[in-house]
């Protein structure tokens, strides 16, 4: 699952291992983001998790690669306590200054809430 975005200022490559996730409303989960810089310079990014819809609140971080690094990143989204159970979706885009670069779709699985009483 790769995304290859070209432009005459920057070429990254992302990728994210899987499509999917499950998890419980009212918890975190772990993706983790594959990047290439195929500039030889040093490049920063800024890697951006969003969900479609109020399930998860959205989330970046900034991240810096030498030239023609790659590098693994995570994000730790929080899926809030009252989203509802079923399929949502999510995006995870790589930015350069105010430039999406790079995304990548995936799907969340509320399987219900994290806490029980």
């Amino acid at each position: 699952m790769n995304v290859v975005c070209d432009n005459p200022i920057v070429q990254v490559v992302l990728s994210i291992p899987q499509s999917s996730f499950d998890v419980n409303a009212g918890s975190s989960f772990t993706i983790p983001a594959s990047l290439t810089s195929n500039i030889n310079s040093l490049q920063s990014y800024t890697l951006e998790f969003v969900a479609a819809g109020r399930w998860a609140s959205t989330i970046s971080q900034s991240i810096t690669l030498n030239g023609l690094q790659s590098g693994t990143f995570y994000l730790y989204p929080y899926v809030d306590v009252n989203a509802p159970s079923g399929i949502h979706s999510g995006i995870i885009n790589v930015k350069s200054g105010s430039n999406t670069i790079a995304s990548k779709q995936f799907t969340v699985n509320v399987l219900g809430n994290a806490v029980t009483g």
